[in-house]
């Protein structure tokens, strides 16, 4: 056997045995080619193709003179397999290998197919039968061409018009297999496939099959949806083995629907003259195209997961994107506005409510209607209509406090809902019963309650004041930088080994495109809310205890009411919505002049626990802080030439001396050199090769690890005084220059710094400067250096990517880039920290005092004692000293 024979001449040899045992003799048969090499060989010019054979003329060929070795069909198919994976290998392109199955496919194949003598009248018919060729359509250069062709390479293509230059036709096959199902092959890309299944059509026009058949009934394919069926992707190989079914190519017609047959064999004769050629896809649409077109633009498969879209209601859910930001800040101000109206209100209530409240033991003018000495139950109701007036005005804080209390969800509104409810109803049953004013230890405490409506709104004010001013920041178009903690806490035990500290929290920051979350951050839970979500419920059922107990003591209903009311005023602080909101407004007033924001208490709870704070060694070292004081030249190289060298390497690590190197070669970014294998050596300095050539720039220490020779050690000290240092460069194994540098920090980083000493903070450095070590910072900027580390050359690649600039970060703690303002953020996380719990510590003890006192004027019946004068004098003073106390630490 001839080794050059080929896959098509193996499976020929194949059919032309098997037509031989079918018909009693050997006749050659050449095999048929796949659809897409005989349209390929259609298009070639007709001097170019071979002559048929006469086989196609209806004549037979001469037997060979010698018959090859009859082989197997599983030594064929390892044959094709190897030839296929040879070429692949010697980078034929895939679609040309795929190929190789179909013509062994259609070999292997039981029945020959006969040839459709002229195929364009076939499929013209077909798609008329369809109702897919509805334009008469004459092109003589059409029909010309496909007279040209051979009738065994048209019965397996498609009728074209021929393509102009700037028209793109695209083929694709259709695999039946036995079971009556087809499939279409996946788009590029993808690996999904689409199902059709193939039934019986009365209403199409009968095709017969063979000669000497009957006509047989034609099929219909109906597609199914992509999505039906998901497959994975065949290999050449994969596709070589699975043979079964048929297959044949189509022009791509933008239907949905098509006639076949599904035997083999010879379609009738039509004249030439009735050829349609089918009208490219760009010329005509139907309405029907129109819209498969666009469902088709509008489907993806295996599309990229995106985020999902904001979800919006009658409010604004939070900051999401840069487009909310005017409604965000819209909702803001209106807010804002709304409180600064209820306060006002409050203020004018409680002026009018306090002034009556006195009037009733004091000699102050009064309406005379409302006299207390002459018609007591007018002026109880005079009180009782301001009251209620404030808790409309403060609708919103009731009927929310009451909600969340019942959900089991109390905040800092419920105690003031409660009193609220209960000062209302204690007045409710005074004006019935007004004559029991009268009785010692009867009071009412509206001026109480209004009070600490008043305060409530006064603590949302802060509250939404510092939201407005935080949102500026982020909603600023400037470079902002997100305060992040460590979460791997193998990475983070690694950074800080060496350093004392109780528990590895490290905290560092990364520049954000997008802070996300902002206005969730900014209402985030503090301390004073926490412990009202427990303490609100179980003083509420201690004070029904306590009034309980009180009135089987006293036998007097109204007393009882008295006692209950005053313990719930007493346990509603007039501080509970200011303690954790103040302190937070004080220091967005601060930190926003310098361009950051701590959102809500979440943050102070989150980043208070850091006792590590990551940094790189070009935020200690700002712009204009290294001074280059002289270069000493060694050898005879080119200086020049070795400073483009090393200000390459410079550059490509972004060290501290590339503005000193870039001004040497005088800005010029296009002098710099690819840089290869990079290496920060730990404590030494830099190695890369640039231009083929191995450049160095560090220390002595890396210079002799290297074996380059340096001058001694005294010869340095000349150099080395008044802080200066000294670096080395070598170029090719030769030490090339020596540079004189010294470090000048920036005081303001340094008096920043000094505030992290007081909250014992370590410093880890990350630097490729081998003259910046634990010591020299420590003397730099006065910091113990214990408490500095330089971060191992190991963790570089991990502090890259926890500092690299992401698309968004949540915005918890953010600033605008400044190392100052980065420092001045973190550490007032402490001083805030601190703060609140100062805050939230003397409210909860002029809770708990407060309620003792009730209790115990209750129990001991002295409750004339606890009048609203007393109660409101109580209230003030614990107020005053959780507003003022937390307030004396600088920020």
């Amino acid at each position: 056997m001839d080794k050059n024979q080929s896959v098509d001449d193996i499976l020929e040899e194949i059919k032309r045995k098997k037509a031989a045992r079918a018909q009693g003799e050997e006749a050659p048969a050449k095999a048929p080619q796949s659809a897409q090499e005989l349209f390929s060989s259609a298009k070639r010019p007709q001097q170019e193709r071979p002559a048929p054979t006469e086989a196609i003329r209806g004549g037979k060929e001469e037997e060979p003179a010698s018959k090859p070795r009859q082989r197997a069909p599983e030594e064929l198919f390892s044959s094709a397999k190897r030839s296929q994976q040879e070429a692949l290998a010697k980078g034929a392109a895939p679609e040309a290998v795929r190929e190789i199955p179909r013509a062994e496919r259609a070999a292997f194949q039981e029945v020959e197919p006969e040839p459709i003598e002229n195929v364009e009248a076939y499929f013209s018919s077909v798609f008329r039968a369809n109702g897919l060729l509805s334009k008469q359509t004459d092109e003589p250069k059409a029909a010309a061409q496909a007279e040209t062709v051979p009738h065994t390479e048209r019965s397996a293509v498609a009728v074209e018009e021929p393509p102009k230059a700037e028209e793109r036709r695209e083929h694709f096959a259709v695999k039946i297999d036995d079971s009556g199902f087809g499939e279409l092959p996946p788009q590029q890309g993808t690996s999904r496939r689409s199902r059709f299944a193939v039934e019986e059509d009365s209403a199409r026009p009968k095709i017969p099959h063979k000669k000497g058949e009957g006509e047989k009934p034609s099929h219909k394919l109906k597609l199914f949806r992509r999505e039906d069926l998901e497959e994975e992707e065949e290999d050449p190989i994969s596709r070589f083995d699975g043979m079964a079914g048929n297959r044949f190519q189509r022009e791509d017609l933008g239907a949905t629907q098509m006639s076949i047959p599904l035997s083999k064999g010879e379609a009738p004769r039509e004249d030439d003259s009735l050829t349609r050629a089918l009208p490219p896809m760009a010329g005509r649409s139907t309405p029907f195209q129109d819209q498969r077109q666009k469902k088709a633009a509008q489907f993806r498969l295996n599309a990229p997961l995106e985020e999902e879209p904001i979800q919006r209601a009658d409010e604004l859910d939070d900051y999401d994107s840069p487009e909310d930001a005017p409604s965000v800040a819209k909702d803001i101000s209106s807010t804002k506005m709304r409180l600064w109206v209820q306060l006002v209100l409050l203020i004018l209530l409680f002026g009018i409510s306090t002034y009556f409240a006195f009037s009733k033991n004091l000699p102050l003018p009064l309406p005379e209607f409302m006299f207390p000495e002459r018609d007591m139950q007018t002026f109880l109701g005079v009180n009782l209509g301001v009251m209620i007036a404030a808790a409309v005005v403060s609708c919103t804080t009731v009927g929310g406090g009451l909600i969340n209390l019942f959900t089991l969800k109390a905040d800092n509104d419920s105690a003031v809902a409660l009193a609220t409810v209960a000062a209302i109803g204690q007045g409710v049953a005074l004006v019935i019963g007004f004559e029991h004013m009268a009785t010692p230890g009867v009071h009412f405490y509206f001026p109480i309650v209004i009070a600490g409506l008043l305060f409530n709104i006064l603590g949302k004010l802060f509250l939404i004041s510092r939201v407005q001013k935080n949102f500026r920041v982020v909603s600023s178009d400037y470079e902002k930088h997100a305060l992040l903690m460590v979460g791997d806490r193998n990475l983070s035990q690694e950074m800080t080994q060496g350093l004392d500290l109780e528990e590895p929290h490290v905290a560092y920051s990364a520049p954000a495109e997008f802070l996300t979350r902002f206005l969730d951050c900014s209402y985030s839970e503090d301390q004073s809310e926490s412990i009202s979500r427990i303490s609100t419920p179980i003083l509420a059922g201690f004070s029904l205890l306590a009034s309980i107990v009180s009135y089987f003591i006293s036998r007097d209903l109204y007393l009882t009411l008295t006692v209950f009311t005053a313990t719930l005023c007493i346990c509603a602080p007039f501080t509970s919505a200011i303690v954790g909101n103040l302190p937070l407004y004080r220091g967005a007033r601060i930190l926003s002049k310098s361009g950051a924001m701590i959102a809500g208490y979440e943050a102070l709870d989150h980043f208070d626990d850091a006792g590590a704070l990551a940094l790189n060694v070009n935020e200690l070292f700002e712009d204009g802080s290294m001074t280059l004081h002289g270069i000493k030249a060694f050898a005879d190289q080119r200086i020049d030439e070795a400073i483009v060298d090393a200000a390459s390497v410079i550059a490509a690590c972004g060290g501290l001396l590339t503005d000193i190197f870039m001004q040497m070669i005088g800005g010029k970014e296009e002098l710099l050199k690819p840089v290869d294998d990079l290496v920060y050596e730990d404590g030494m300095g830099l190695s890369a090769w640039v231009d083929g050539k191995r450049v160095l720039i560090g220390s002595r220490e890396l210079m002799l690890n290297h074996e380059i020779q340096t001058p001694d050690r005294d010869y340095e000290l000349k150099f080395r005084r008044d802080g200066r240092e000294v670096l080395y460069i070598s170029n090719s194994g030769e030490l090339t220059a020596m540079f004189i540098v010294s470090y000048n920090p920036s005081p303001d980083v340094v008096d920043e710094l000094a505030e992290l000493i007081d909250r014992n903070i370590s410093l880890i450095i990350h630097t490729t400067d081998p003259n910046v070590t634990s010591q020299k910072v420590s003397d730099l900027f006065s910091y113990p250096s214990d408490l500095i580390k330089i971060l191992p050359a190991k963790l570089y690649g991990e502090f890259d990517r926890l500092t690299s600039p992401r698309k968004r970060a949540r915005a918890e703690i953010a600033y605008t880039g400044s190392i100052l303002s980065k420092l001045q953020v973190f550490k007032t996380v402490a001083t805030l920290k601190r703060s609140v719990t100062t805050g939230t510590v003397i409210q909860l003890a002029g809770l708990v005092l407060g309620y003792a006192l009730v209790i115990f004027f209750a129990f001991t019946g002295s409750m004339s004692l606890m009048g609203f004068e007393s109660m409101l004098l109580f209230q003030m003073f614990f107020a005053l000293a959780a507003i003022i106390v937390p307030s004396l630490k600088r920020l």
